[in-house]
C-alpha cells in the first residue's frame, strides 16, 4: 500500500510538472512579444540552470569506451536524410539555414531538453517504475511539451501527443540506456532536429512525406 501510494504521488508530480512548464510556456508567449518554440527555450533552460548540479554531474562523467558505438544512429540518419535529398531532391538555392536557428534547434534545444529529460526525469522515473515504464512515461511528458496544445482552445479534441516526439523521446531513452552518456542522446537528438532543416531547404517535397510524424496520439 506504502509503495502504490508513492508510486501515485510521483506519478502525479509528473503530470503537475508537465501542467507546470506548459502552462508557463504559454504563459511567458502571450506575455512577450515572442514565439512558443522561444518561450519553450527559455522555461527549459531556466529550469535547467535551477538543476545546475545535477546537469553539471550528468555532463562530466567519464564516457565509456565502448558507448562511442552509439553515435551510429546518428550518422545513420545523417546518412539517410542527405541520401534522399541528394537522390530526389530539388535544392531551394542550396544549403542555406539561419544560423541563429541552426545553433538554436541543433544546438541549445537538444542539449538543455535531453539534460532536462533523459538526464534528470527518465532516471528518476526509472528508479521507481522500472526501465521501460519509467521510459515510456518520460517520452509521454516529453511529446506532450511538443504539441500545439493553447490554454484558449483546451478540449478533449485537443489533447494527445505527436508521434515523432514520442518516437525521439524513446529512442533517445534507449540510447542513453546503452551508451550511459548524456552526449549521444543530445547528438541524435540534435541531427534528428538537423534533417528537418536540411530537408527543407535541399528537398522540401519530402517534408509532406514526414507529416504522419506530427500526428496526434490520443
Amino acid at each position: 500500500m506504502v509503495v502504490r501510494r508513492r508510486n501515485f504521488i510521483i506519478f502525479l508530480q509528473l503530470v503537475l510538472l508537465v501542467i507546470a512548464l506548459r502552462i508557463g510556456i504559454e504563459w511567458v508567449a502571450d506575455a512577450t512579444d515572442i514565439t512558443r518554440w522561444q518561450s519553450s527555450i527559455l522555461i527549459h533552460l531556466s529550469f535547467s540552470v535551477l538543476l545546475f548540479r545535477y546537469c553539471r554531474k550528468i555532463c562530466l562523467r567519464n564516457i565509456p569506451g565502448r558507448s562511442w558505438f552509439w553515435l551510429a544512429p546518428s550518422l545513420f540518419v545523417l546518412l539517410g536524410s542527405l541520401t534522399l535529398v541528394t537522390w530526389k531532391g530539388e535544392a531551394v538555392d542550396g544549403f542555406q539555414v539561419d544560423l541563429n536557428m541552426l545553433l538554436t534547434f541543433v544546438v541549445l534545444i537538444p542539449t538543455v531538453e535531453e539534460l532536462i529529460y533523459r538526464g534528470i526525469l527518465t532516471p528518476e522515473l526509472q528508479s521507481n517504475y522500472g526501465i521501460f515504464w519509467g521510459a515510456y512515461l518520460s517520452g509521454i511528458a516529453f511529446a506532450s511539451l511538443h504539441t500545439s496544445f493553447s490554454l484558449d482552445s483546451l478540449s478533449w479534441e485537443t489533447l494527445g501527443v505527436p508521434i515523432g516526439p514520442l518516437l525521439l523521446a524513446w529512442i533517445c531513452d534507449w540510447i542513453y540506456h546503452k551508451s550511459e552518456h548524456i552526449l549521444f542522446p543530445i547528438v541524435f537528438h540534435g541531427v534528428c532536429n538537423g534533417t528537418a532543416l536540411i530537408f527543407q531547404s535541399m528537398g522540401p517535397e519530402w517534408l509532406s512525406h514526414l507529416e504522419f510524424l506530427y500526428l496526434t496520439v490520443k
